[in-house]
């Protein structure tokens, strides 16, 4: 069987590829989804699959408090994870608090006790509409980005399409069963 973490990670390095440097792209090169602007010290032509594993793991899911949020809900872990390698761990953080209804006060950009327990409680109540919310929440941001700045409207419909894909995985009959065999 699959970790839940090794799921996350080959849906991430499904869309984020290989080696790219788009004139367009604020993160600069890229290699794995690993940019050189979040990651100035990494020789991004160089970077191997395996370095960009164990940066995932340290830079993105660590932040996030992945496990904790995989015993929860496996599919949120995935989805949160997404959108910290996408936007940083800090603003997927923000978006899981506004889904889980933490505005007067806690959207912090840091799961702690009060992240996990909303985010369980929510869990529990309407596991869907919270994964919904998020989603929400991070199309909404694109939208953002794009009336901010004009020239990140190229990527609008690959980031649109990414979180259709996680969408998509998560609402399918069969991916709950199979996340819990």
């Amino acid at each position: 069987m699959i970790s839940t973490f090794a799921l996350a990670l080959e849906l991430v390095l499904s869309v984020e590829g290989g080696y790219v440097h788009h004139s367009n792209d604020r993160g600069g090169p890229t290699k794995y989804g690993i940019s050189q602007a979040a990651h100035p010290g990494v020789n991004i032509e160089d970077l191997s699959l395996d370095d960009a594993r164990s940066i995932y793991w340290k830079a993105y899911a660590l932040p996030i408090q992945f496990e904790a949020l995989a015993e929860i809900d496996e599919g949120l872990a995935i989805v949160v994870f997404d959108a910290a390698v996408h936007h940083g761990p800090a603003q997927a953080i923000r978006f899981l608090q506004r889904a889980a209804s933490l505005d007067n006060g806690g959207v912090d950009g840091v799961v702690g006790p009060k992240t996990l327990r909303a985010v369980a409680e929510w869990s529990v109540l309407d596991q869907d509409e919270l994964m919904n919310r998020f989603h929400a929440h991070r199309l909404m941001h694109f939208n953002r980005i794009v009336t901010a700045n004009p020239d990140q409207h190229v990527f609008l419909y690959g980031w649109i399409r990414r979180v259709v894909a996680l969408i998509q995985m998560t609402h399918t009959p069969d991916y709950r069963v199979e996340m819990h065999n």
